[in-house]
């Protein structure tokens, strides 16, 4: 069965592929506003990841068109972030100063991995 996947533009990764699985297993690679078509197997789950980012997973039928974005949040977060770092070296205190550095950066890459940051939904 064919299958038909989109991949919208936005800010979170927007330079590298997306790797599309089927099951656990890679079938293809997408860039920025391409559109894949594949074979896949009735009742599979898809899950689109990138440097172990992932999407959610999507259970897949005949004729499905999916398309991949970012989720809103995500920009926010690297705004903030990067804004936040912007701000460090003004803190007087050497401690918090040296401690935000280490922290803001291990906050701010755990919500990467430990959520699904990719958004896969069916158009159909």
């Amino acid at each position: 069965m064919q299958v038909k996947i989109k991949r919208n533009a936005y800010s979170m990764g927007r330079l590298l592929p997306l790797t599309i699985y089927q099951d656990g297993k890679p079938i293809g690679k997408i860039n920025t506003e391409e559109t894949l078509f594949f074979d896949a197997v009735e009742g599979s789950t898809l899950v689109a990841k990138q440097l172990g980012v992932r999407s959610n997973a999507v259970e897949v039928k005949e004729g499905d068109y999916l398309e991949i974005s970012g989720k809103p949040w995500l920009g926010a977060l690297q705004a903030i972030a990067l804004i936040t770092l912007l701000f460090v070296p003004s803190i007087s205190d050497s401690t918090l100063r040296t401690t935000s550095y280490f922290i803001l950066p291990i906050i701010y890459f755990s919500s990467l991995f430990l959520v699904e940051n990719f958004k896969l939904e069916k158009k159909n």
